[in-house]
């Protein structure tokens, strides 16, 4: 009876300390590679299965879940790696290949509307040409825009699987295009294009429109054009990738400015003349083709 008695105690003391850590006042410390994983009781849940050990309590047995509680700098080093900013983790770069694969679709397309997309594989020399004007000659700038796979220029969104460049790569076909040139003189022949702003408005005049001569005229508006320009010794001011060629700037004064929209009636299209005419200019841009 004594050795029944016995057994039976020293089986509900091994259960106790198998399904209820902690509770004999023990603990078990599981160690690898020198890291401590504890065990704590307190974090588990407790279901009750009805099953009475009178000999031993007086209470339903409690089953516990436990659970592990894993070291700080293991969370640590998760998060470094799962939520560290792109700067902090590791530079991957891809070789530029040689054509990019874009799809192409209209921005001007609303929230009903459907904008048909069309891929195409574009040339690196050609994709690199129509981030210019929104990235200039600027390596950190292109990288940024590569990366993203995403880019609206005019109507057009174009999109792609971005890819980390490498800067030599990017400098490599970036040596195919001009730089600025501030020295270059003005030469009103070449000049195709002209702009003429005001604080609230800017008109543009390609040559070919403002060079129409009217019936029975022997000069046109863009020769009146020309002449104020020259007069007023226009300024360098840029490489415009959009329009491939320089940019001049110059200031208008009231005088040119008056002469300007006096000589608007030279010009064969009634809506550019009302603007002319309506507008207070105060400067001009000029557009030379490299």
């Amino acid at each position: 009876m004594d050795e029944q008695l016995d057994d039976v105690i020293v089986q509900a003391i091994v259960e106790v300390a198998l399904e209820g850590p902690g509770e004999l006042r023990m603990r078990d410390v599981a160690r690898m590679q020198g890291r401590v994983v504890d065990v704590h009781t307190w974090h588990g849940l407790l279901h009750l299965d009805h099953q009475l050990h009178g000999a031993v309590r007086l209470f339903a047995r409690r089953k516990t879940h436990e659970c592990v509680l894993i070291s700080g700098q293991l969370l640590e080093d998760f998060f470094q790696i799962r939520h560290a900013p792109y700067c902090m983790m590791p530079e991957r770069m891809s070789a530029f290949p040689e054509h990019i694969r874009v799809k192409l679709s209209s921005e001007a397309a609303g929230a009903i509307s459907l904008s048909p997309v069309v891929v195409r594989d574009i040339p690196a020399h050609e994709f690199i040409e129509c981030i210019l004007p929104q990235s200039g000659k600027r390596i950190d700038r292109i990288q940024e825009i590569l990366l993203r796979g995403s880019m609206v220029s005019g109507a057009s969104r174009f999109r792609w699987a971005g890819w980390q460049a490498s800067q030599s790569d990017i400098a490599g076909l970036l040596a195919q295009f001009p730089d600025p040139e501030p020295w270059r003189p003005f030469d009103q022949k070449l000049c195709v294009h002209a702009a003429l702003c005001g604080p609230t408005a800017r008109i543009e005049l390609p040559r070919e429109a403002a060079s129409r001569k009217g019936f029975l005229r022997r000069t046109s508006f863009w020769d009146t054009l020309m002449r104020v320009a020259a007069a007023a010794s226009p300024a360098y001011q840029e490489y415009s990738y959009k329009d491939r060629g320089d940019v001049y700037r110059a200031a208008l004064s009231i005088e040119a400015a008056s002469t300007l929209r006096r000589e608007a009636s030279r010009l064969t299209f009634s809506t550019l003349t009302r603007q002319i005419q309506s507008a207070a200019l105060n400067a001009m841009e000029l557009h030379l083709p490299r």
